[in-house]
């Protein structure tokens, strides 16, 4: 983030996507913590092998997160975008129609 913040790609108005990404982080990690200490298969009520429920909200968290961090700029593709759209503007200044 504090890099995003010295490029003027997210500034204090961008604070709620900032939480919602860490959030999401927060959710990926505890998902994994949980797989980790119990496996990838529990046993359910029934006495049945199934998969970790953690891997549902792993799954759910990872696609937030990473739809908050192209939000933020904060994935490769997003800078790219960020870095041509300010690219693009510094062209302009060079138009005949420039004051």
């Amino acid at each position: 983030m504090p890099i995003l913040v010295e490029r003027r790609v997210l500034s204090p108005a961008d604070i709620h996507a900032a939480e919602r990404f860490c959030d999401a982080a927060g959710d990926i990690a505890a998902a994994r913590e949980a797989i980790a200490k119990d496996g990838a298969y529990i046993t359910d009520r029934h006495g049945e092998m199934k998969r970790h429920p953690a891997y549902a909200t792993l799954r759910e968290a990872t696609a937030e997160s990473r739809r908050w961090a192209a939000e933020l700029g904060a994935t490769p593709a997003a800078r790219a975008r960020v870095t041509a759209d300010v690219d693009k503007e510094d062209d302009d200044d060079d138009s005949p129609l420039s004051v």
